[in-house]
């Protein structure tokens, strides 16, 4: 069964981009663990999340798998406040923000990328990077000197003023990450980031985060595409049925033999243990 996780198209990311909520500026917080301590979430009579639990110390690269409806993105909704949890409990920095708005989240230092890019299509890509600083009265330059470099970052300078609907899904992906860097986050959920894109617009979002994190941002990456979030993740779990089932290096838990067989199911890894494969 698929994720419960379709919410409006422009909805969420104005949501995370309201972070002046009762006129409370962003907090810059680069070195901050993140803590999810049992979470779980019901949708009716299916459980999609059923009691995970992890640490992601700050400056980690963590890489989130399973198969398909296994928990992944509920998981990052519960945790940046798109969904409220039935149990269980988020903390950033010590700091409880269990079921706290995604505007409430940015503010403690979490950020947010989704699967399908949340840009707003009818403002120019420049315009898209000031979203989340809107709150700010005054030092505006300064704000647009940041966006300008960011969207250098990947590449998208020269597309400053176009409308976000005329970029590529690609560039849309991009334009989506480096917004969420705009208020210098502590730790970035991304949801599918590498996922029907162009390999080369692949590879500059690759090494662009290795580069984010080199400074001391944390990135939460749930991703299909094992081999490229092997390559780039430390550290990786994986989920089936909504539990966490194998965590550690890259190497160790796709071989654990509960992923195998969360993957291709008891019957096809049997057979392939037999075959000798």
């Amino acid at each position: 069964m698929a994720d419960q996780t379709e919410v409006p198209q422009q909805a969420a990311a104005a949501e995370q981009a309201e972070a002046a909520h009762q006129g409370e500026a962003a907090q810059p917080a680069r070195v901050r663990d993140l803590e999810v301590d049992g979470l779980r979430k019901r949708f009716g009579g299916h459980v999609a999340v059923d009691g995970v639990s992890f640490t992601v110390p700050a400056g980690t690269l963590l890489g989130l798998i399973g198969p398909n409806g296994s928990g992944k993105t509920t998981t990052l909704n519960l945790v940046n406040g798109v969904h409220r949890p039935d149990a269980g409990a988020v903390r950033v920095g010590g700091v409880d923000l269990t079921g706290r708005r995604p505007a409430t989240l940015v503010r403690h230092g979490v950020t947010r990328t989704f699967q399908t890019p949340h840009v707003f299509h009818t403002i120019t890509a420049l315009e898209n990077m000031l979203v989340p600083v809107l709150h700010h009265r005054g030092g505006r330059a300064a704000f647009q000197d940041r966006a300008l470099e960011l969207l250098e970052f990947v590449g998208l300078a020269g597309h400053r003023d176009t409308p976000a609907s005329e970029l590529s899904g690609g560039q849309q992906k991009l334009l989506e990450f480096v917004r969420a860097l705009m208020t210098e986050p502590a730790v970035v959920l991304m949801d599918e980031p590498f996922a029907g894109v162009h390999p080369a617009v692949k590879e500059l979002m690759r090494q662009r985060i290795v580069e984010v994190n080199a400074r001391g941002t944390s990135f939460i990456i749930v991703s299909h595409e094992i081999p490229d979030l092997t390559r780039l993740c430390r550290q990786v779990i994986c989920m089936s049925e909504g539990r966490v089932i194998a965590e550690g290096p890259p190497a160790e838990v796709t071989a654990d033999r509960r992923v195998v067989e969360a993957y291709l199911g008891r019957g096809a890894a049997a057979t392939g243990r037999e075959a000798g494969t």
